[in-house]
């Protein structure tokens, strides 16, 4: 089951985010910004989309999404716990997403996924999506001499 997250379900999102963010730890050369993340998700409670699956009552996953302009939208966190993990948990998140983003006009779907992060670059392939720009943290000039 996939539902809206309410202002009392926080302290699961919270939960769920927060084992999302431990399994793929960040580069170390940026700040954690990770209360800063939970505060705009909590604000946005009942603004944009925060989503929980669920299956008999066990939280399963996390989706949390936003209109970020006419016709786009930002999945800006998608997380499966392990144990629910191939059981197309995931999909029905996703697919929830862009179902409530298309009735808001959105034509295009936005994400953010770590090179490292090889299991989930592969979903999101298989699922049609493709890469349109990645970064790398910024280099010192090698010192050639001339």
């Amino acid at each position: 089951m996939i539902r809206e997250a309410t202002a009392d379900d926080f302290p699961l999102v919270r939960e769920l985010f927060l084992e999302f963010q431990r399994e793929l730890e960040d580069v170390p050369f940026r700040d954690d910004d990770t209360e800063e993340d939970l505060g705009k998700i909590e604000k946005g409670i009942g603004k944009n989309i925060v989503l929980i699956a669920e299956r008999d009552g066990e939280p399963l996953g996390l989706a949390v999404a936003e209109k970020a302009g006419k016709l786009v939208g930002y999945l800006g966190s998608l997380y499966v716990r392990p144990s629910a993990r191939t059981s197309g948990v995931a999909a029905e998140l996703v697919r929830e997403v862009v179902a409530r983003l298309a009735a808001q006009g959105v034509e295009m779907l936005e994400l953010d996924v770590l090179a490292k992060n090889t299991e989930a670059r592969a979903v999101y392939e298989r699922w049609g999506s493709r890469p349109c720009s990645t970064t790398s943290p910024p280099r010192s000039p090698s010192s050639s001499g001339g």
